[in-house]
């Protein structure tokens, strides 16, 4: 057979025509249906696209790029879809300006079929552009029949964030008691390559406060919730220290910031996130901020370690667990070594716990002895110079509403009771005088005394027990084997002489605790 020629075409080109023979089989099955114009792989010739209007193009090549021109004439938000193609993972970006376009967001979601987009960026008057190309996960794909549709719409902008406001420095303005909306859209940003969260789309607003005469202020902050995601919120101070962090919901769920105490005038920062790459472009969040007057009587985050602590300057303050995981720390400057009671009174929907610690962080007292509501008291701990007080829940729990109520007070006539902590025979309370009061402080509390009299003696000991408690007493030798015991219920009044040679010890067991009512032991010489 003769060969007269022979014809030869590339892969590439194959593809190329195969894509210009669809395409252009649409465009004659349907004359309105706009499509791209070839080529369009630069900003000098991009295809020109509408506002409330959709094209179709097709990635012909593996290193392909579609090019569109937009115009925008006055501000507004523009909603960006590029619906999926079978096979393909593509994506695009928009870029701001006409001369020097300047790169504002990359969307693409890193799946193959799989639509792309950006529901809500913000523009104003000017020239944009619109690339598609092919997304850096997958090795790229030009399929014969791979048409995608680029579809753009616009709404007005009314209380809405300024996207792009990734960063603090494209932050949107966020006014105190007006209400904004976001989205969480899209599901990654591609330009953050950043710090621990790369990939993360965040949504940063500033806020400016300037406080009355230098007067602190309490802040609140409020984000609904949003169908199929979960989120966090983040609050900065002008230095881009972290002051408040809420990430205590879930899925579908919205997050708070409650008393935020703000004593500086300036810029802080709030960041909107979802905590796993989800994505919602239909339903938009809303964020809040509220402000008040900071009272001495109310804690003031962040106050969860010591070196943040609230003090404590009346007596009494009040405060709130929330979100799940917070813990409040006060410290209380004594003076000089005293007995104190310190007592937590929460809310009925929370189970708290109490604790102390010395100026050094060492802690030393603790009460965790009932359940949701139960008041938490250490009714008498011996405590030197300042002290800090911690109130926390072991639960995963929180109320974004309701507060506890913590008082500390110091006693007088300190020599007139227990000095805790007296558990074991080496922190035995002396007695000094006739009469001591003493408490159940916590469950099965062991109450150490110690007698040293020098010589033997027989004693008279009486002991009134604690209403609603029941009480074990016993009597020692100066080795602590007991040679006496008797239990008390209720409030009613025992009687125990005994021989005590030189020294022993008393030891009061709760048997049944009452933290709140002390009971009473006398010493008398017996007859």
């Amino acid at each position: 057979m003769k060969r007269h020629g022979k014809i030869s075409m590339s892969a590439r080109a194959v593809c190329s025509v195969s894509m210009i023979l669809v395409l252009s089989a649409c465009l004659a099955c349907k004359k309105e249906v706009p499509v791209e114009r070839e080529p369009n792989d630069s900003f000098a010739d991009a295809t020109p696209v509408m506002i409330e209007s959709f094209i179709q193009g097709a990635l012909s090549t593996r290193d392909d790029v579609d090019v569109y021109r937009l115009e925008i004439h006055s501000q507004s938000v523009i909603d960006i879809e590029l619906a999926p193609v079978r096979g393909v993972n593509h994506a695009f970006k928009v870029w701001k300006g006409h001369e020097t376009p300047v790169l504002m967001k990359y969307v693409d979601d890193m799946r193959k079929s799989s639509p792309e987009r950006l529901s809500n960026l913000s523009v104003d008057a000017g020239v944009y552009y619109i690339s598609v190309v092919f997304g850096e996960r997958d090795i790229p794909v030009a399929v014969p029949d791979g048409i995608y549709r680029l579809e753009i719409r616009s709404r007005p902008w009314y209380d809405e964030e300024r996207e792009p406001n990734d960063t603090p420095a494209d932050a949107s303005e966020l006014l105190l008691d007006r209400e904004l909306m976001g989205f969480f859209n899209p599901a990654y940003n591609r330009l953050n390559q950043q710090g621990e969260n790369q990939l993360r789309e965040e949504d940063w607003y500033r806020i400016d406060v300037e406080l009355s005469m230098e007067r602190p202020v309490l802040l609140d902050i409020d984000l609904s919730g949003v169908e199929r995601v979960n989120s966090v919120i983040e609050l900065y101070n002008s230095g881009m220290e972290r002051i408040g962090l809420a990430d205590s919901g879930g899925v579908h769920e919205g997050e708070s910031i409650r008393e935020i105490g703000i004593t500086a005038s300036g810029v802080y920062y709030i960041m909107v996130a979802s905590k796993n790459f989800e994505a919602n472009h239909e339903k938009e969040y809303r964020i809040k901020v509220r402000s008040r007057e900071f009272d001495a009587g109310m804690e003031m985050e962040p106050n969860d370690d010591n070196a943040r602590a609230n003090p404590i300057t009346a007596n009494e303050i009040t405060g709130r667990i929330f979100p799940t995981g917070d813990k409040d720390v006060f410290i209380y400057h004594g003076d000089g070594r005293g007995l104190y009671r310190v007592e937590m009174t929460p809310p009925d929907s929370l189970d708290l716990a109490l604790e102390i610690a010395s100026s050094d962080g060492t802690n030393i007292f603790e009460a965790d002895n009932g359940g949701s509501g139960f008041k938490e008291v250490l009714p008498a701990v011996n405590l030197k110079g300042s002290f800090y007080v911690t109130v926390l829940s072991r639960k995963p729990v929180s109320d974004p509403d309701k507060t506890y109520a913590l008082a500390v007070r110091q006693l007088t006539g300190p020599d007139e009771y227990e000095a805790e902590p007296n558990d074991r025979k080496e922190q035995a309370t002396p007695l000094k005088q006739q009469t001591i009061k003493g408490f159940t402080s916590k469950r099965k509390d062991r109450d150490y005394f110690l007698l040293d009299y020098g010589k033997r003696v027989k004693k008279n000991f009486i002991v009134r027990g604690i209403p609603d408690g029941e009480l074990r007493v016993s009597i020692t030798d100066p080795l602590g084997y007991t040679i006496r015991t008797e239990e008390i219920k209720g409030a009613r009044t025992i009687k125990l002489i005994e021989m005590i040679d030189q020294k022993g010890f008393i030891i009061i067991d709760a048997l049944k605790e009452n933290y709140d009512e002390p009971y009473i032991l006398q010493v008398m010489e017996a007859k």
